[in-house]
């Protein structure tokens, strides 16, 4: 017997229920067939969160959480830096990435993009060019689905220090 929330169940019923719920999980249509193996072909399904945002375990936005993050990550010794930036496929957390921008007015399907068409000298060069930490991106895989020890004890000692130098 069994607890469950609606009263206690024996093991037959608990292998009914089980089957059932894999029928559901086993609907394949054509649109998720071709959703699979596109995401197969990319490595897996595109991370949601940045790399800061996935060290942390929670947003970071604000300039002050941004700097927090920064002393945090600065606690760490460079190997622990270096094991961390292995298992996320990334660089150095010091590397920056390339970012797309409009060069003139861009029809996009949320309207017209006005963006550096006024910029002139100096300015233009910096914006010819942008980029973004390697932090603040969704470009980064992690090696495997489960996190070694060395690397959780890692993702938990940045957490502890982020989140008492982090405001709010």
């Amino acid at each position: 017997m069994a607890y469950a929330p609606g009263g206690t169940f024996n093991a037959v019923e608990r292998e009914r229920a089980s089957d059932a719920g894999k029928v559901g999980g086993r609907s394949r249509s054509k649109a998720k067939v071709a959703a699979a193996k596109e995401n197969g072909k990319s490595g897996g399904r595109k991370p949601t969160r940045t790399l800061a945002e996935r060290l942390v375990g929670r947003k970071v936005r604000t300039v002050e959480e941004k700097a927090a993050f920064k002393a945090a990550l600065g606690q760490l010794l460079e190997r622990e830096k270096q094991v961390l930036a292995e298992f996320f496929g990334v660089h150095s957390f010091d590397a920056r990435l390339p970012v797309y921008v409009p060069l003139e007015n861009t029809r996009t399907p949320w309207g017209t993009t006005l963006f550096r068409r006024r910029l002139k000298g100096r300015l233009l060069k910096e914006h010819l060019n942008p980029t973004v930490s390697v932090l603040y991106s969704k470009r980064w895989r992690q090696k495997t689905r489960r996190l070694p020890k060395d690397v959780r004890y890692l993702i938990r000692k940045l957490q502890l220090a982020a989140n008492y130098l982090m405001p709010g």
